[in-house]
């Protein structure tokens, strides 16, 4: 009886107050305790549904092995979330369309998946899905050259449109898509992951002279070019790119003596650079000076199988203390 009155108390107390400022106190609470609080009194389960409350929700992934995407995306409360994770799930084609369909008018401005079979789903359904998006993550998920090329062109042609800061295409074959086309498209992002996307020369060339020139359309931070072969690429023209950005990886990327020269050189007098990944470049012919000042720099460095010599590490070791 004790409990009864309390709970009676309770509730009067919740229906005394503005439903604006129960909504306000709600705003601060996770999804977890949300979901508890449309519990605790009936007035309180619409406010604490309410869509925009859960926005920022993290959706597990487990969540769809016992919910089916219809019964998702029919939940109000989760007609705004923004982020979404189906990396590795095993997904219908049928389903897959549900989902780019029903992202088309929803508020998702990051979807991960990674590992997911994309090659049925048409260029004309999957391109303006992405296209919308802040974030996409789409490494390993064996996109087509028609689709990779329409995405590309399209995000090229409408250079007025979003387009997506973050874009993960590892593992994706690009070799097909025009040099220019990619490289405009690609210099429109914050971030690219490119790892082992079979990039031609002229494809990394195109990208990394309108990276040296830093026109006003040049957004492109951090880039990852893991296992992209860069041998054949001009050695001054690479490290006037990688001098440009934030954030670079350069591992396995079968750089020459003139490329680890060139990069360390204009390492010293980049004013962007913060970090940089050089595993398994022949660095060791680079002046210890000269790569202990460079490395030292940046705020970050990895230089795994490098094969440095006493006198460079020696060198490494004095900038540092």
């Amino acid at each position: 009886e004790e409990m009864m009155e309390v709970g009676e108390e309770w509730q009067e107390e919740c229906t005394s107050l503005l439903p604006e400022v129960w909504l306000h106190i709600l705003s601060f609470l996770p999804p977890r305790d949300l979901a508890v609080a449309a519990l605790t009194a009936r007035g309180l389960g619409e406010l604490a549904s309410l869509p925009r409350l859960w926005a920022g929700a993290t959706i597990r992934k487990i969540t769809f092995r016992s919910l089916s995407l219809q019964h998702f995306f029919g939940l109000r409360r989760y007609s705004q979330v923004a982020v979404l994770d189906f990396s590795r799930i095993q997904l219908s084609e049928a389903s897959l369309v549900q989902l780019l369909e029903w992202s088309l008018t929803s508020h998702l401005a990051d979807l991960d998946l990674t590992g997911l079979n994309l090659s049925p789903v048409a260029a004309s359904l999957l391109t303006p899905a992405l296209l919308r998006l802040r974030r996409a993550h789409l490494g390993f998920t064996k996109l087509t050259g028609e689709q990779t090329c329409h995405l590309f062109s399209q995000a090229d042609s409408h250079r007025s449109r979003s387009f997506p800061w973050e874009l993960c295409l590892k593992a994706v074959n690009l070799s097909a898509v025009p040099p220019g086309v990619l490289a405009r498209s690609l210099a429109r992002l914050q971030t690219a992951n490119l790892s082992f996307t079979e990039l031609t020369v002229d494809q990394v060339s195109s990208l990394l002279s309108l990276l040296a020139a830093r026109g006003p359309e040049v957004r492109l931070s951090s880039l990852d070019l893991f296992s992209v072969d860069l041998s054949a690429v001009c050695p001054l023209l690479l490290a006037r790119a990688t001098a440009s950005l934030t954030v670079a990886s350069l591992s396995n990327t079968e750089l020459r003596l003139e490329h680890c020269h060139a990069l360390c050189d204009h390492v010293l007098h980049s004013a962007t650079l913060l970090d940089l990944n050089l595993d398994f470049a022949e660095l060791f012919s680079v002046p210890p000076e000269v790569l202990g000042r460079a490395m030292t720099r940046l705020d970050r460095v990895s230089l795994a199988c490098t094969v440095l010599a006493e006198d460079q590490l020696l060198s490494l070791a004095s900038a540092l203390a």
